[in-house]
């Protein structure tokens, strides 16, 4: 069926589908077809030719494909629509312009407009091999295949339904089907758009296949990146739901997401905040497809050219397996400059471990290390440094596998990472004086004359508590009070001052306060060198005045014992004159008897003196005498 069309469409409109137009020089009109040259079977097209003069009457010949008789001799006025279209309307046709007023008088023929019937054949399948998103001055390719045998791939590019371009290649035989690469680039904004490919036959070029489905061509690289970041979240146990954040400086009309170098959706508008950059929240979940996530900038007006792509956001899935361990090798309190090292260990066999720094649950970096086998498991050191603010901040780490690399374990317990040494020291003192009895209670107050928010104690350079809020006092320093007791741990304790809006960045630390005794803290003072010389000065005092006393102890008893001996001396004479006689009876009753009698012993500090007396065996009285023996007990 062939239609007049009186009714005539936007002149700037059609003039913009002009795609495979003659361009008319002298009386030559330009032939061009809306929406396309290429018609799915069973629809319309719409044929105009144009011509610079003021006429409206042309008239249409088919130079090539089927001849349509319909067309012979006839004359149409502005426009002509042609549909439903068959296998028949396909070919190769001219224009010319005719003028009523001097109908022997034609213009030129316009140059060629192919019309193309598609559908006629199962579509065949178009993928970008490398990714669709392709950047600015890179080649990229994109392979047509069919599992039918076609001898001719066509690839067409276009934009708001208009082809911009096309590009044909010979079909080459491929696992019992027929495919064709085409190579395009390096490539410029020009190339972004739609492309599509259709199958065909050599002997039948204007009958081509359905259209593949199409695969669109973004072109990045054009403008300043973007940020993403994760608002809850650095990490996304299953089931739960989190959102990505993309913000920039640049005004951007339309914020988009991409995972492995996929679109994801068709973006969304972009949203002034209050500080004046430009953002958009993506919402995933409840279930999330792991992989690598980065985020661009368009305009309104040429959607398919992008930003550079941000930084990417790693999404991996956690809880999978049970969870490693780590550990400061040092401390967690680490000066500015120095180096630090955390060991994550674990007894599963993991391949990689993953450490991630974060503050307020947003990562900020993220490290990844072979696992190395180790005592019946698996581990990691990540030596960081030398550590500026920026390192400060949770670390948590995770094992995984190289073959599921966004499957990860349980996270670990984290461990909070300090930055010291950033401002002025306070000075930490104890208020109860330097004596502490055992089960008494002891408060250190940390001071400073800078206008810290928060003071923060630490034993032995492990952090103890929160921390405590600053508070101001009368003569306008700051300070706080940490109550310890009743038992005290025994070590060095210092403070440190902080500022609120960047609680892990600490001053340097205050001279330490010692407690030498856990839970019975007989003597605490400030251990530096003053302080030790201190100590070693009372031990040195403490000994002289012992031994002293010692020297004066045995000389006093050693004293006594003398005159006691002269005195037992002359008791001992009187005695044995008055015994001599009861010997003599004794000896009698039982020579054979003997006793050995303990007459004096002197014990002191664990040494005993003895004073035996021994009588001869044929002296010894057969039972124990009666006589009471002398002796002298000193016990300390």
């Amino acid at each position: 069926m062939v239609n007049a069309v009186a009714e005539e469409l936007n002149s700037e409109e059609f003039q913009e589908a002009v795609i495979f137009q003659g361009h008319g020089i002298h009386d030559k009109p330009s032939l061009s077809a809306w929406p396309s040259h290429v018609v799915t079977l069973g629809q319309y097209v719409d044929l105009r030719c144009d011509y610079h003069k003021e006429s409206s009457m042309f008239k249409l010949y088919k130079e090539l494909g089927p001849p349509m008789p319909q067309f012979h001799d006839r004359k149409f006025y502005k426009y002509l629509l042609l549909g439903p279209v068959t296998p028949e309307f396909g070919g190769t046709y001219r224009c010319y312009n005719y003028n009523h007023q001097y109908p022997n008088k034609l213009s030129s023929h316009s140059d060629p407009l192919e019309i193309i019937i598609s559908g006629i054949y199962r579509k065949p399948f178009l993928l970008a091999l490398q990714t669709s998103l392709v950047k600015a001055g890179e080649k990229m390719t994109l392979e047509c295949h069919s599992e039918i045998m076609f001898e001719t791939f066509i690839l067409t590019s276009h934009r708001k339904k208009i082809i911009k371009a096309s590009f044909e290649l010979s079909a080459e035989s491929h696992l019992g089907g027929s495919q064709a690469n085409f190579s395009i680039g390096p490539v410029t904004p020009d190339h972004a758009g739609t492309y599509t490919c259709y199958g065909s036959y050599n002997h039948t070029p204007y009958e081509w296949s359905e259209s593949s489905d199409p695969v669109d061509i973004k072109i990045t690289g054009l403008y300043k990146k973007p940020s993403l970041s994760a608002l809850l979240g650095p990490v996304v146990m299953t089931g739960e739901n989190v959102t990505l954040s993309c913000i920039s400086d640049h005004q951007f009309d339309v914020f988009h997401l991409s995972i492995e170098g996929m679109p994801q959706g068709h973006g969304l508008p972009a949203m002034q905040s209050h500080n004046r950059t430009f953002q958009a929240n993506f919402l995933l979940g409840p279930v999330i497809q792991t992989g690598k996530y980065r985020c661009y900038g368009s305009f309104s007006n040429s959607l398919h050219v992008w930003s550079s792509p941000s930084d990417p956001w790693y999404f991996p899935v956690t809880g999978l397996y049970r969870k490693p361990f780590l550990l400061a090798l040092q401390t967690s309190l680490v000066k500015a400059g120095e180096k630090m090292t955390l060991e994550c260990h674990s007894e599963i066999m993991f391949e990689t471990f993953i450490l991630t720094s974060h503050r307020k649950k947003i990562i900020k970096a993220s490290f990844e290390l072979s696992a190395e086998s180790h005592i019946g498991g698996s581990q990691a050191n990540f030596s960081i440094g030398p550590v500026t603010p920026d390192h400060a901040g949770i670390y948590t780490c995770y094992g995984s596998y190289n073959h599921t690399p966004y499957e990860w374990s349980e996270s670990s317990d984290p461990v909070d990472i300090k930055i010291t040494g950033l401002y002025k020291k306070p000075s930490l003192s104890a208020l109860m004086g330097p004596v502490v009895m055992s089960g008494e209670n002891v408060t250190l107050s940390c001071i400073s004359d800078h206008q810290f928010d928060m003071f923060h104690l630490s034993r032995e350079e492990v952090p103890l508590g929160h921390g405590l809020p600053a508070m101001q006092s009368h003569s306008g320093t700051f300070q706080a009070n940490f109550l310890l007791g009743p038992v005290i741990q025994t070590g060095n304790y210092r403070c440190y001052g902080s500022f609120s809006n960047s609680s892990h960045d600490w001053s340097s630390p205050s001279d330490p306060w010692y407690f030498p005794a856990k839970g019975n803290c007989t003597l605490c003072t400030e251990l530096d060198s003053k302080t030790y010389n201190h100590r070693n000065l009372h031990i040195l005092i403490g000994l002289s005045v012992t031994m002293t006393l010692v020297f004066l102890i045995i000389l006093f008893y050693s004293c006594c014992s003398a005159k006691k001996s002269k005195s037992q001396e002359q008791a001992s004479e009187s005695i044995m004159d008055q015994d001599s006689e009861v010997r003599t009876t004794l000896n009698r009753q039982d020579p054979e008897r003997q006793e050995v009698q303990e007459v004096a012993y002197l014990e002191f500090d664990q040494m005993i003196f003895k004073q035996k007396l021994t009588t001869p065996n044929s002296q010894s009285p057969k039972e124990f005498s009666t006589d009471p023996s002398i002796y002298m007990e000193v016990r300390k």
